[in-house]
């Protein structure tokens, strides 16, 4: 009797080949780096049917890898660990693999260094490469001027041909065009060279390499529309959580025009160095690029702190909230740096501890264990439980509490001109159903002699 994998329809054994294979489900992550695939082929040894099917879907749909040479031996360590690229293959076991559809080689001719050490990295995961490069020149201006691409296409199944023959056997376009793309956004190179690609492929490529970086304005700018953007979103009613999310996808993509990445609680700030610069036009003309990337970023990072809390997401409220709060501790530790945030997004500073302290409030009422017994509902019950383990990761913090969070922010909501976001959060805890302690926006009496300065702002963006 024929094996009962055989007798299902050819079709549904390469879904069931396809599942085998599927890359996503071979990546072995890891938290410092991009991970390794382990690719399994225990399914070739079953049968020479099996073997002949699965082999065949493997290279039609899976097997389509790219060999990257460069010059140094740190690469692996770069691409994997800063670029969080997954590898198939390094060291000597990548100078020996075959199997590729693609070379991309990088070499140093006028230094004469060679591309002699290989990794192997899948297709689909180029652009992740070419992207760790890109944030890589930004930071190092230099860094492409000595720097000569080769890129060259194979097809790793006509092995044996002359080379005649194989320039004859093209890989197909759409292979061609997703090797290419990703190479659109390396500019700078001292030369670039091709083999078995379509001219009109490479032409395309290199005109878009021709394009400059965006300036450092438009990437201010554009955050800054993204974040308006988001903010409009924020302010529709009723509230919803369609909305909330609509408006967070819009703030993620602000910080990635400012070159953070940002990917669930990961986050990425890039090329610092590519924002050292006076802006001298547009919005923000006769500011430097750095301060204004900060206050973008505390804008951020406050309206994160609302989307989430608005999803119901108390955890990554209080945790987006906490890293800043940490952060801003630790830098306003001195009395000249207090000084400053009077009027160096003071306003958004504010929001983020009260809202950070609004997060931990929900918290510790959510996860208080009154000694009651179990409600009987199981999702209330793994909610608090998931609240508990939250609040759980920030034992021993002294900042880490709502009573401490509400102290901080009452030292920046007290001042002069800070009445509307006072307003917005009093608005805020009515409609979380928190409580704001007593005390913590009331303006002292006299004032403070800094409070004279709290109109300004550094980056001419308050609203």
């Amino acid at each position: 009797m024929a094996f009962p994998l055989l007798r299902l329809p050819l079709e549904l054994r390469e879904h069931i080949y396809s599942y085998y294979f599927r890359p996503g489900d071979c990546l072995e992550t890891h938290s410092a780096s991009g991970g390794h695939y382990h690719f399994e082929f225990a399914l070739f040894r079953v049968s020479k049917q099996i073997y002949a099917e699965a082999r065949t879907l493997w290279r039609r749909k899976f097997a389509y890898f790219v060999k990257l040479a460069t010059p140094w031996e740190s690469a692996v360590y770069h691409i994997s660990t800063e670029g969080f690229v997954p590898i198939v293959a390094e060291g000597r076991r990548a100078s020996m693999f075959k199997e590729h559809t693609f070379l991309v080689e990088i070499s140093q001719p006028r230094s004469l260094m060679m591309p002699d050490h290989s990794i192997v990295l899948m297709l689909d995961d180029i652009a992740q490469f070419t992207q760790t490069w890109y944030y890589s020149a930004l930071s190092y201006p230099s860094l492409n001027d000595s720097l000569h691409l080769n890129l060259a296409a194979r097809n790793p199944d006509e092995r044996g041909k002359s080379a005649d023959r194989m320039e004859e056997e093209h890989v197909p376009l759409d292979l061609q065009r997703r090797l290419l793309t990703p190479f659109d956004k390396i500019k700078g190179l001292y030369s670039t060279s091709f083999s078995n690609f379509d001219q009109s492929l490479t032409n395309s490529l290199l005109a878009d390499m021709a394009k400059p970086h965006p300036p450092v304005h438009e990437c201010l700018e554009q955050c800054q529309e993204l974040l308006e953007k988001g903010d409009q979103l924020l302010s529709i009613t009723p509230r919803t959580t369609a909305a909330a999310q609509s408006a967070l996808e819009s703030y993620i993509a602000a910080f990635h025009a400012i070159h953070i990445l940002v990917d669930g609680r990961s986050r990425r700030v890039l090329a610092e160095a590519y924002f050292h610069e006076n802006i001298t036009v547009g919005r923000f003309a006769g500011q430097m690029g750095p301060a204004i990337r900060i206050v973008l970023r505390i804008r951020l990072v406050s309206r994160f702190v609302l989307c989430y809390l608005r999803l119901g997401e108390l955890g990554d409220a209080a945790f987006w909230g906490m890293r800043s709060v940490r952060i801003m501790v630790e830098e306003l530790a001195n009395e000249f740096d207090d000084f400053m945030a009077e009027f160096v997004g003071s306003t958004d500073i504010g929001l983020i501890n009260a809202r950070t302290a609004m997060a931990f409030a929900l918290l510790e009422r959510s996860a208080q264990d009154d000694g009651e017994t179990a409600s009987g509902d199981i999702s209330h019950d793994e909610q608090r439980g998931k609240w508990k383990a939250e609040l759980a990761c920030y034992e021993g913090e002294e900042l880490a509490t709502s009573k401490t969070l509400w102290e901080l922010a009452g030292k920046y909501l007290r001042g002069l001109g800070q009445e509307e976001t006072r307003k917005t959060v009093t608005d805020e805890a009515k409609e979380f159903g928190v409580e704001i302690p007593e005390g913590t926006m009331e303006r002292k009496k006299g004032g403070s002699d800094m409070d004279s300065l709290s109109y300004l702002s550094l980056a001419g963006m308050e609203d």
